[in-house]
């Protein structure tokens, strides 16, 4: 296992590159208009709860892999109401429609990020728990990354934000949640379990990549608004 999280360390400094960051880090750009491209996190914030809760856990965990895995879900799944209390903090929670809010939801401009939670479901479903683990420590290799720009970016207010908070990157490490931090570690794999393990960690950080190629294009519309 340790092969493979030196992989996902390699593969999680590449994705910390992404020009997304960089412009969210860039000070000629007021800070509240930084972050109005909240709103277009929505589909895959609200969806990661409901891949937490259901299709992450085992519902009858036989041994303590999966118990980990669950007690790891468990967690996770309640990260979105610090989601919702941001944008209503920021004054992002406009009045429209529910037509409007579902074309906005399924539009072109989200696609990517219903992609994205397409194939996280795709490769988790029905999966051992090595895999699960494994698709979470990509998970929470991005969410790392991304937790500590938007801390970084938004610590001078106050009151202090919770889902781009010092809040939600506390419970953001990088790493599952685990009372045996060892037990996946000692893991060993065949070399075609390792080959296939890395296939699925490249398939994770691509569709995350694309997903934050797709928040690009939304701030620069609407830095161009």
């Amino acid at each position: 296992m340790h092969n493979l999280e030196l992989y996902i360390n390699d593969k999680k400094k590449l994705f910390s590159e992404h020009h997304f960051f960089q412009k969210l880090y860039d000070p000629q750009i007021e800070l509240s208009k930084k972050l109005e491209f909240l709103p277009y996190l929505a589909h895959f914030i609200m969806s990661f709860g409901d891949i937490n809760k259901y299709v992450i856990p085992f519902r009858s965990p036989k041994d303590q892999y999966e118990k980990i895995i669950n007690t790891h879900a468990e967690e996770d799944a309640h990260h979105w109401p610090w989601y919702i209390d941001d944008l209503k903090a920021l004054g992002l929670d406009k009045n429209q429609s529910i037509t409007q809010t579902l074309e906005f939801l399924w539009s072109e401009k989200l696609a990517p990020s219903r992609e994205l939670s397409y194939k996280l479901i795709s490769l988790l479903s029905n999966q051992s728990a090595i895999i699960r683990y494994i698709v979470i420590e990509v998970m929470e290799a991005t969410g790392n990354v991304t937790f500590k720009v938007l801390k970084n970016i938004t610590h001078t207010l106050n009151p202090p934000l919770k889902f781009c908070g010092q809040l939600h990157l506390s419970h953001e490490t990088g790493h599952t949640i685990t009372e045996d931090e060892n037990l996946f570690e000692k893991y060993t794999f065949s070399d075609q379990d390792r080959l296939n393990a890395q296939n699925i960690i490249n398939e994770c950080f691509d569709a995350f990549s694309y997903f934050m190629d797709q928040l690009n294009d939304n701030l620069n519309q609407l830095l161009e608004e």
